[in-house]
């Protein structure tokens, strides 16, 4: 048995594309697992480059996760962002945005930030 990664609505249309694919194929399985994690990777000069076109001023950590746990504690937005795409319908931790649940106002903050 083969489950996709997302059994939700996006997981549906997945697994119609893989029955057909298994039709064509005369196969009882798709030829490439589906996974969590995207194979492709994002260049390091496309992603900064997006920083700073947001004007935003990029930044590499020594400590990646302590400084991102006091960016959050001091109540700014981290946008979280390593390693390959995910795929799914949680976080996974490779493309996330990190904020304070603890203030009342958070939620309202977020969604004002949300490009048009």
């Amino acid at each position: 048995m083969f489950i996709p990664t997302a059994p939700h609505d996006a997981g549906t249309a997945i697994g119609a594309a893989f029955v057909v694919h298994c039709a064509k194929q005369k196969s009882r399985s798709p030829s490439a697992a589906l996974h969590a994690i995207s194979r492709s990777r994002v260049h390091p000069a496309r992603i900064l480059a997006a920083v700073k076109s947001a004007g935003l001023t990029p930044r590499r950590s020594k400590s990646p996760a302590r400084d991102a746990a006091e960016m959050v504690a001091d109540g700014k937005i981290v946008a979280w962002f390593q390693g390959r795409m995910e795929f799914g319908p949680r976080a996974l931790g490779n493309r996330s945005l990190l904020a304070d649940p603890r203030r009342a106002d958070m939620r309202n903050i977020l969604i004002e930030c949300q490009a048009p």
